[in-house]
């Protein structure tokens, strides 16, 4: 048998993160995340927590296959799956988590990990009124 780790693992402090949100949207869309990419992780792998560069908001990245880049802006319909589909899963977590992220005044940005290895998906968040937004990137 194998072990996965499917915690979040986040040696990044996003206990100091301060997010506008309402907390059961933003709940959904974290776990949504989450659990696609518990499910496309490789056998072994991680799933990693950490703030977005601006800090509004949170990437939670894998190390799975990613997603084919003509397939990126595809998966957030609800129930596209895509070529890397799993046995589990109806093709609706992308697309909940991106009308999650709409609802909070944010959205949902996909994009494929360096070096070709697991997708990093970011729920992008206004500022808070304390803190103004660069949005210079992830």
């Amino acid at each position: 048998m194998t072990w996965r780790r499917i915690g979040p693992r986040h040696p990044y402090r996003l206990n100091a993160l301060k997010l506008r949100a309402n907390r059961d949207i933003l709940k959904l869309a974290l776990r949504n995340l989450h659990e696609n990419a518990v499910e496309h992780m490789a056998n072994g792998g991680s799933v990693a927590w950490r703030p977005v560069r601006d800090g509004c908001g949170v990437m939670v990245e894998d190390d799975g296959p990613g997603i084919p880049e003509e397939d990126l802006p595809l998966v957030i319909r609800r129930f596209y799956r895509g070529r890397h589909r799993s046995a589990a899963g109806t093709g609706l977590g992308l697309a909940i988590a991106e009308l999650a992220a709409k609802r909070s005044g944010g959205g949902l940005m996909l994009r494929n990990r360096d070096g070709g290895i697991g997708l990093g998906a970011a729920i992008l968040l206004p500022p808070t009124d304390d803190e103004p937004s660069t949005r210079n990137g992830v």
